[in-house]
Parts: C-alpha cells; sequence; structure tokens
C-alpha cells in the first residue's frame, strides 16, 4: 500500500522515515512549503508532489501530518482538488476525532485518525524504539484493520479510542510527556545549585535513573503504590528543610514545590494525611 504524506513539520519528517519499509510504502510528501518538502525529500528519499491531487493520484493512504488547526482547511483543500473515492484518508491527531476529515469523506474516501502517543522533537527523524509505543485508532474497520497491521510492523501497541473520548485520552498522553518535562525544568533548577560546574543537561542526568526506577514501579505496581520520599514516610522535619533550602537558593522552586507535595498527599491514605501539614509546614 502506498502513503502519501500532507505536511512538513516534525511528525511528518518521521513518518516519512518510518514508513520505508512497512505496509504502507511512502510514495510522496507535500506540504505548502515546497522547500521544505524537499528538504525532507532529501533526507528520507521519498519524492516531493507538486500538488495534492499529485499525491493523492498515486497514494491508497493519505496521512494528514499536519498542526490541529490545519486540519480542517487541508481536509477541504484536499476534498475539491483530488480525487479521493476508496482511498484512506488518516489524521495524526490526538486531540480531533475522524469527523473532522468530512469533507473528504463526502468525496467517498474512508477517514480516520491515527495518533502517535510519541514525543516528536523538532527536525528529528523519531527512532525505531519510539515507534514502539501505542498508536490511538479510531476509523472504520477495514481502515482500522489496516492501521493495526501498521502498528504491528511497528512493533507497538494498538489503542482503540472511542470518539468522544478522544479528547481525554490527549490529556492523559500531555501529562505523561509534557507534565514529565515541566517537572525536569523544575528539577533543573536545583540540579544547577547543586552542581553549578555543570550545563543543565548533565547535572540534570543525574536524577533520570531515579525517575526511570519509578517509572519502571508505576509499570509494575500502579502510581498509587510507587510513591516514596518524606511525605510517604510522614517525615514532616525532612519536608520543611526542603522548603528552607528552596528558599535560600532557587525561591522560584516553592510553588511547584508546594503544589506538588499537595497533590502528592492527597493521593495518600488519611492516616498519612492526618499527620503531614503542609500548611504549617509552608506557613499558611
Amino acid at each position: 500500500m502506498r502513503a502519501g504524506i500532507v505536511g512538513t513539520g516534525a511528525v511528518a519528517l518521521s513518518f516519512s522515515g518510518r514508513l520505508r519499509g512497512s505496509p504502507c510504502e511512502p510514495s510522496s510528501i507535500f506540504g505548502r512549503s515546497r522547500a521544505r518538502a524537499e528538504e525532507i525529500a532529501s533526507r528520507t528519499n521519498v519524492p516531493a508532489a507538486t500538488s495534492l491531487s499529485a499525491l493523492a493520484q498515486i497514494a491508497d493512504v493519505i496521512f494528514l501530518c499536519v498542526s490541529d488547526p490545519a486540519i480542517e482547511e487541508v481536509a477541504s483543500k484536499l476534498a475539491a482538488e483530488a480525487t479521493l473515492e476508496g482511498k484512506f484518508v488518516v489524521h495524526t491527531s490526538g486531540v480531533f476525532d475522524s469527523s473532522i476529515l468530512a469533507p473528504c469523506a463526502e468525496k467517498g474516501a474512508i477517514c480516520g485518525s491515527f495518533h502517535p502517543m510519541i514525543s516528536f522533537p523538532r527536525d528529528v527523524i523519531v527512532d525505531a524504539e519510539a515507534f514502539r509505543g501505542a498508536f490511538a485508532i479510531e476509523a472504520p474497520p477495514r481502515l482500522a484493520a489496516m492501521l493495526r497491521n501498521l502498528v504491528a510492523f511497528f512493533g507497538g501497541e494498538a489503542l482503540e479510542i472511542a470518539p468522544e473520548k478522544k479528547i481525554l485520552y490527549h490529556l492523559a498522553a500531555c501529562m505523561s510527556s509534557g507534565f514529565v518535562v515541566a517537572t525536569f525544568a523544575e528539577i533543573a533548577r536545583a540540579a544547577k545549585v547543586v552542581f553549578p560546574d555543570e550545563d543543565e543537561i548533565a547535572a540534570t542526568g543525574h536524577f533520570i535513573a531515579l525517575a526511570m526506577n519509578t517509572l519502571r514501579n508505576i509499570e509494575s505496581r500502579g502510581a498509587l503504590n510507587s510513591f516514596s520520599g518524606p511525605i510517604t514516610r510522614v517525615d514532616s522535619g525532612t519536608i520543611a528543610k526542603h522548603v528552607a533550602a528552596i528558599r535560600r537558593f532557587v525561591p522560584d522552586l516553592e510553588p511547584f514545590y508546594r503544589e506538588m507535595s499537595k497533590r502528592m498527599l492527597s493521593h495518600h491514605p488519611p492516616d498519612v494525611r492526618s499527620k503531614v501539614d503542609l500548611d504549617e509546614i509552608f506557613g499558611g
């Protein structure tokens, strides 16, 4: 099956690279920026199409790897310019269900959504290991079967998501990636003080092994059984020392530490919650 890729951003770049040799061999890529499309073409050996209609003419499945706000406009342009009868048209957004592709469906396309639960850094072809993650599929049976086959090729996990729950799925996905990055951005504040002669990557890297161990605990035991640290030990003295150190060295860290401590404590049993008075420790 031949795949056309629409878009020239991070997702389109990685799809162009990772679909090579798959059941959906990329046949061409198209984007608003001809120069960017040709740049991706040179990196992935996937030809740049001259138009949406040219891309659709040789593709059996068309992946819309564009930003969420652009999907509706691109779907309308594709429907207006290309012959779509019997073709698969799939967007890669985690936010929208396939109904946003209605203009393509009206032209006879079989439409769905295929969201890779992967972090896509700019200008990087994500490695094969990342593509062994989860993919959310929402599509009619024949298209869903094809997409599951593609996920199996990647060695990933296919998740069937009900359309009305797609946005909640995306929220959880964003938290599991972006919120982790935000937490490490805060960790970096303290790490740079502890290791002043190291850059941020090196200083923060000392804490990666602990984070990875915690993730393995969550994977095997569940989140609520993976807490550790002074709150779990009901060690108010250590929490107070943390707060004092924050106020001395990294005062900007205090709002984050306070709120995360409250959230962490809220997930503990009542006997723990009753013994740790965070308001007293933080001074109100």
